[in-house]
C-alpha cells in the first residue's frame, strides 16, 4: 500500500511540474496583457515581439513612447496623488516641458526581454535597452553624417541599457544600469565618459524604502574634468511629513583645464529628516558635512578646509501653518504675487507665533585663506521662541 502511495504522490509531482508552467504563464500573459493596454492609456505603446521556453519563458518586447505629454501627465497624476502639495513645481515642470516635450520624445524606442519563471509566479527580469531617439530628434542629425554615425552607433552597442527586477508582486525592487567606458571622437576633441554601478534599490512593503547609488562617474575632455565617486543615497519615505534620508560622497573633483579653476572635496554627507510628533507638531533635521575641501582659481587664492559641519534642528514647528505655506506655493501666480506674498507672510507670522525650538550648531577646523589659518571655529545657536497667546 506504501508503494501505491507514493507512486501516485510520485505522479502527482510530475504531473504538477508539467502542468504548472500553463498555469502561471496563463497569468503572466494576462499580466502582459494587462500592462500593455495601461501603458497604452499613458501613451507607450508595448509589443511582444516574440517568446521562447516553457519552464521559464524568455519574452522579446519593444517600447515605444507614442505620446509624451500623455505619459508625462501619467507620471504627474501619480506624484500628485500620493503629494498634492507638489502642484507648484509639477505646474512648473508642465509648463516649461509645454511646447517640446512630445518633438524631444515621441518615437523614442526601447528594445528588450521579460524573462519569467513559470513554475512559480515570483520575481521577474525586465531588460531595456535604448535603440532610437525621438523621430524629430534622428530626423535633425540625418543631415550631419559624422553626428549621426556616432549617435547611430551608441544606440547600436545598447550604450543605455536598464536591468529591472520585480519582486512576487511585480513591483519594481531594482533598477540598475549597464557599465558605460565610452570614448567619443568629435574632430580634434574627444570625451571619455565611465558609469560603473549605477543602481536604485526599493522595497514598498510599507513606506518606500530604497537605495541610489553611482559607484564611478567619471567625465575626461581637453576642457573638462568631472570625477564623482561612491554616491550612496538612503531614504525612507513615509509621508511628507514622516521620512529621512541620509546622502554620502567618498569623493568629488572637478577642473575645467589645468590651468582654470579647480575643487574637490574628499567626502560629502548630508543627512534629512522629517517627523510628526504629538499636538499637530513637527519635528525637521538637517546636517551638512564635508571634508578635505580644496578650491582654486585664477582670479582669487586657492582655499583649503580639513572639514565643515553644520547642523539645523526645528523642533515643535506648527503644522497646519506648514501645510498652509505648501498650500499658498502651489497656487503662486505671478499675476497675483503681492496677495500671495502677504498671505505667506501672514502664514509664517502664524507659525513663529505658535513658537518652536531652534537649535544650531556649526563648526570649521583647518581653514586656509589669504594666507591666513583658522584652526578651529565654533557657533552654536539655541533659539527658543514661546507661543503668544491668542486675544
Amino acid at each position: 500500500m506504501k508503494l501505491i502511495y507514493l507512486y501516485i504522490v510520485g505522479v502527482l509531482v510530475v504531473v504538477g511540474i508539467v502542468v504548472m508552467p500553463l498555469f502561471v504563464k496563463k497569468q503572466v500573459d494576462e499580466l502582459v496583457e494587462s500592462k500593455k493596454q495601461s501603458l497604452l492609456v499613458d501613451g507607450v505603446e508595448l509589443v511582444v515581439v516574440g517568446e521562447d521556453g516553457y519552464f521559464s519563458t524568455l519574452r522579446e518586447i519593444e517600447l515605444r513612447v507614442l505620446d509624451a505629454k500623455k505619459l508625462r501627465d501619467s507620471i504627474v497624476e501619480r506624484i500628485l496623488k500620493q503629494n498634492p502639495n507638489y502642484i507648484g513645481p509639477i505646474d512648473f515642470l508642465k509648463q516649461v516641458s509645454k511646447g517640446d516635450i512630445r518633438l524631444a520624445l515621441d518615437g523614442t524606442t526601447f528594445k528588450g526581454t521579460i524573462k519569467n519563471s513559470n513554475l512559480l509566479l515570483k520575481s521577474s527580469e525586465i531588460e531595456l535597452a535604448l535603440v532610437k531617439l525621438s523621430d524629430e530628434f534622428m530626423k535633425n542629425i540625418n543631415s550631419n553624417k559624422d553626428t549621426f554615425d556616432a549617435i547611430q552607433s551608441m544606440l547600436d552597442e545598447k550604450l543605455i541599457t536598464f536591468f529591472i527586477s520585480l519582486d512576487s508582486n511585480q513591483k519594481i525592487s531594482q533598477i540598475a544600469m549597464k557599465d558605460i567606458d565610452k570614448t567619443i571622437v568629435d574632430r580634434n576633441n574627444s570625451i571619455n565618459v565611465k558609469v560603473e554601478d549605477h543602481k536604485l534599490k526599493l522595497d514598498t512593503t510599507e513606506s518606500l524604502i530604497g537605495t541610489y547609488a553611482i559607484g564611478k562617474y567619471i567625465i575626461k575632455a581637453k576642457e573638462l574634468s568631472f570625477e564623482m565617486k561612491n554616491l550612496n543615497y538612503k531614504f525612507d519615505y513615509l509621508t511628507q511629513f514622516d521620512n529621512n534620508g541620509v546622502l554620502n560622497i567618498d569623493s568629488f573633483m572637478f577642473q575645467e583645464s589645468s590651468e582654470s579653476a579647480a575643487l574637490k572635496i574628499g567626502n560629502i554627507n548630508i543627512e534629512n529628516s522629517t517627523q510628526s510628533i504629538e499636538n499637530n507638531l513637527l519635528d525637521a533635521s538637517t546636517t551638512y558635512s564635508l571634508k578635505d575641501l580644496y578650491f582654486e582659481s585664477p582670479t582669487m587664492q586657492k582655499l583649503e578646509l580639513e572639514s565643515f559641519t553644520f547642523k539645523l534642528d526645528v523642533l515643535g514647528v506648527d503644522k497646519d501653518g506648514i501645510i498652509e505655506i505648501d498650500r499658498i506655493y502651489s497656487k503662486f501666480s505671478p499675476h497675483d504675487s503681492n496677495a500671495q506674498i502677504e498671505l505667506l507672510m501672514q502664514t509664517a507670522q502664524k507659525i513663529l507665533n505658535s513658537g518652536f525650538k531652534t537649535d544650531i550648531e556649526a563648526e570649521l577646523s583647518g581653514l586656509v585663506f589669504q594666507e591666513k589659518t583658522f584652526k578651529t571655529v565654533n557657533l552654536v545657536l539655541n533659539a527658543d521662541l514661546n507661543p503668544i497667546p491668542t486675544t
